[in-house]
């Protein structure tokens, strides 16, 4: 009788996982986060070497992230690897995750995996576009923007994301040709005008920019990026006051309170050496 009983156990065991994924599948669709992770652990703690625990991990790792819980979700991702180390979406979801809070190094490495099983994933193309720019290398940026654009050669955000790699460099002319191809094809487009405006104002041109940003505070006014900039610009010009205006702008409509009160204070105290020296 013992086999018998050994298997009765083993299918009702196999019953009761097959249940609990399920039913913490049910949950995470119906939005029940918190039941969605109880069930989903329950499921891996029955059978904790079943090879389909690789979904259940990459599932209770969504659900950690919807919840603020990056770190574990993080972990419960990279539980998911040990099981499929070469699966894109998992690898997708953590390198999002690496990208979101500042973990570029892993993110990279995550992105460059999915490149080498996926050579034409334009999704990880372009963020490891973005981290090659921002860690200075350039030529590997440009590189994967090539790439890309070989994909989807009228791609918007491939030819401002060029536009912003060109002006990183001070490569003015690269800048402004690609411009005015976007300008050629999505006229009055609100990301195309933002990105001129920004050329200008690392060109020195500062009365073209604030043309356009003035523009955009009328077709586009809750972008807080126009009040970044535009602050910037007067900033540069020397009027800290009106600088410090845009930035409190830029706060009310959710940009980054800590980085731009650092800025404030700077236009606070430059206005006030101004003030003293005017009444000297």
């Amino acid at each position: 009788m013992l086999p018998a009983l050994l298997s009765a156990g083993l299918t009702m065991s196999a019953q009761t996982y097959d249940r609990l994924a399920a039913d913490a599948i049910d949950s995470l669709d119906a939005g029940r986060l918190d039941a969605a992770e109880r069930l989903f652990k329950q499921a891996i703690e029955l059978s904790p070497k079943d090879a389909r625990n690789a979904m259940l991990f990459a599932n209770l790792g969504n659900v950690l992230a919807l919840k603020g819980q990056t770190d574990d979700a993080v972990a419960a991702l990279s539980m998911a690897l040990n099981f499929t180390p070469l699966s894109v979406p998992i690898l997708m979801s953590r390198g999002s995750l690496y990208l979101r809070t500042g973990r570029k190094r892993e993110a990279m490495a995550d992105f460059s995996n999915v490149v080498d099983v996926e050579p034409d994933n334009s999704e990880a193309l372009f963020f490891r576009a973005y981290l090659f720019a921002s860690d200075g290398r350039f030529a590997e940026a440009e590189a994967d923007y090539a790439h890309l654009l070989e994909l989807d050669p009228h791609s918007k955000d491939v030819a401002l994301s060029l536009v912003l790699l060109y002006n990183k460099q001070r490569k003015f002319e690269k800048a402004v040709e690609w411009l005015a191809k976007l300008e050629n094809e999505y006229p009055d487009d609100p990301d195309v005008l933002l990105a001129r405006a920004n050329t200008d104002y690392e060109m020195g041109h500062y009365e073209l920019a604030l043309a356009d940003l003035g523009r955009l505070v009328e077709i586009d006014g809750d972008n807080p990026d126009i009040y970044i900039l535009r602050g910037n610009v007067y900033k540069m010009r020397g009027m800290p006051d009106m600088a410090a205006d845009e930035y409190r702008t830029a706060i009310g409509l959710g940009a980054d309170p800590v980085q731009l009160g650092a800025l404030i204070d700077e236009c606070e105290d430059d206005g006030g050496r101004k003030a003293r020296r005017g009444r000297r």
